[in-house]
């Protein structure tokens, strides 16, 4: 990936950095996935602001799609 260069694992998930963005490679089910944040703040001293989860999907129409996850409730 341009631009990216290994960051530090955090509990054996590989992490990716590039300038202010940190992506954590998560290979299991982040449905009840809680605090993610506090391993990447204990292991590298920054804190995290915000959180966004990709998911690659798979369409019924079989075309793959990316999308995109927010926390929280919407209104």
């Amino acid at each position: 990936m341009p631009g990216w260069h290994p960051g530090p694992p955090i509990q054996d998930m590989p992490s990716f950095v590039n300038q202010d963005v940190r992506l954590l490679k998560h290979d299991s089910s982040i449905v009840r996935e809680d605090h993610l944040d506090t391993p990447w703040e204990e292991t590298t001293g920054e804190t995290v602001d915000e959180v966004i989860f990709l998911s690659k999907h798979t369409a019924a129409s079989n075309r793959p799609a990316l999308t995109v996850h927010s926390i929280g409730r919407t209104v």
